[in-house]
């Protein structure tokens, strides 16, 4: 029994399996990752790099040739570009479009390790970092403060306030403030006081170093009760830092003999006190200094979620910050994204009324037209179910894609369609009308739709030859695909079959073979 034989045969079984399907597709559509654009995996990677203090000839010879040497064996390499300035590498790798990153990523590393011993001990492991679309900023908010509030105060608000509670939001990734400079205590060392007690900067520092600490110190068992021990030495204020002993130097009398010792604790021969880091970059918001949280997202996280998300959170946060202070939102980007996409929608739903119209106008059937008009947006909703499971997103690209897909469904049912009725005004019966009329287009509907797959599948099989244009319409042609792949002619046997009033909801589920 042939494929249209056994569909138009086992109505309810084809009824089962689309509602099945249907209900997934509504269960994982609020899931669907919401872009404007497609994510473009970037075949580029950084490879980061600090050595404090080291001038750039320094850096270039003792860490970026090394971090070259290294990967230079790593296959798929198109390019290396490195920049070395004072203190800081980085290397640009970039690849051949259609590289696996992930494995070219571990290759890299594997090597950086075999050359470990050939850095400085100074200098930081290098760091690789994978450029991709995600990584831009989807929001940046401010926070402002009242007449006379400094942005250094502001940033200290943001790093202890607001930044933890923004990361908590489902979908966000990482977080960075921009603006302010970072407090730091300070300890400003008389040099004069320092040499009439014979001391040194090294034994300041080889002081402090051991101070600031908090160990575990081990168990201690009495009786029926176990303690556990610590060693609490952690600062917690200035003035702590102050009194922390720093030389016991002996004291003599007339006779030159030791009567005692001294005590020489920090505030004897520093000030303490906090200052803030030199700025190396300054905000303003309106004219004012300021400061700015860039919010960034999970790779798979729906941008418009996300966003409404962080904007419930400062909803929250603007209600416990103190008077005078508040967050705003300056750079929105889901904000295009979201307008855009509705817009997208609304010429999708024009589009769809539009095509019912012209349908009815042709067919004068009212049944006919809105059994095609309901086909369209359930082939759309086993679409996007395809899309989701395949870690596609909804975009610009894939929506125009998934428009000239259902546009051929439509034209391919108005021919099938057609030609059923004209079985049937020659007294056909319904089964016979609709195995005939279907069977004796499958032809030329198959031929009507390769035309379109081999227009879109060479730009996917050398998506790599095509560099940034082929990462650009690859989804669109997945879309194009998921459009026409429910174009079975079976489905256009069922439309006759519709038209027995028993089986009304048979002709719905039917029509998502289109």
């Amino acid at each position: 029994m042939s494929l249209t034989d056994t569909v138009v045969k086992r109505p309810t079984t084809v009824i089962v399996i689309y509602a099945l399907l249907i209900a997934l597709a509504l269960v994982v559509l609020p899931n669907l990752a919401v872009e404007l654009f497609p994510e473009m995996n970037l075949p580029m990677v950084i490879i980061y790099s600090t050595y404090e203090g080291a001038s750039p000839e320094t850096v270039e010879s003792r860490v970026s040739k090394p971090i070259e040497s290294a990967i230079s064996n790593v296959a798929g390499i198109k390019n290396v570009t490195s920049t070395s300035s004072e203190g800081m590498s980085m290397v640009m790798v970039e690849f051949a479009y259609g590289t696996d990153l992930d494995k070219a990523s571990q290759s890299m590393n594997d090597n950086l390790n075999l050359y470990a011993d050939l850095f400085p001990d100074d200098a930081s492991k290098p760091t690789i970092f994978k450029l991709n679309t995600n990584m831009m900023p989807v929001m940046n908010i401010a926070l402002k403060g009242s007449d006379g509030m400094d942005e250094n105060t502001l940033r200290t608000l943001m790093e202890n306030v607001v930044q933890s509670r923004i990361e908590r939001v489902e979908g966000v990734s990482t977080t960075s403030i921009n603006g302010g400079q970072d407090a730091y205590v300070q300890v400003a060392v008389d040099q004069n006081r320092l040499e009439a007690y014979g001391m040194t900067l090294s034994q300041v520092a080889y002081a402090l170093n051991p101070q600031n600490l908090q160990v575990g110190s081990g168990s201690l068992i009495e009786g029926d009760y176990s303690y556990l021990l610590r060693t609490d030495a952690e600062f917690a204020s200035i003035g702590d830092i102050a009194k922390v002993m720093v030389a016991s130097i002996p004291t003599y009398d007339t006779q030159g003999t030791i009567t005692g010792t001294q005590v020489v604790r920090l505030s004897d021969i520093a000030d303490v006190s906090y200052a803030y880091k030199d700025a190396t970059s300054t905000v303003f918001i309106n004219g004012q200094p300021g400061v700015y949280l860039s919010v960034s997202k999970e790779s798979d996280a729906n941008t418009v979620q996300v966003a409404n998300g962080v904007k419930d959170m400062i909803a929250q946060l603007n209600q416990e910050l103190p008077k005078g202070i508040n967050l705003e939102v300056i750079v929105d980007t889901s904000t295009m994204v979201d307008s855009t996409m509705n817009a997208t929608y609304q010429s999708l739903m024009y589009g769809v009324i539009l095509v019912m119209v012209v349908l009815f106008i042709f067919l004068r059937s009212m049944k006919s037209t809105i059994v095609i008009g309901l086909a369209i947006p359930i082939s759309m909703l086993l679409t996007i179910l395809i899309m989701f499971f395949m870690g596609y997103t909804l975009n610009l690209m894939t929506l125009t894609g998934l428009i000239l897909g259902l546009g051929m469904t439509v034209d391919s049912s108005i021919v099938v369609l057609e030609n059923i009725f004209r079985y049937r005004e020659r007294g056909a019966k319904l089964h016979a009308a609709a195995i005939l009329g279907t069977k004796e287009m499958i032809v030329a509907i198959t031929a009507s739709t390769l035309t379109t797959v081999c227009v879109f599948v060479p730009m996917v099989l050398l998506r790599s030859n095509l560099e940034m244009l082929g990462e650009i319409l690859t989804p669109m042609a997945a879309g194009i695909f998921g459009g026409i792949h429910h174009l079975n002619p079976c489905a256009h046997q069922q439309l006759c079959k519709g038209l027995y009033q028993k089986a009304k909801a048979f002709e719905i589920a039917c029509l998502a073979f289109l």
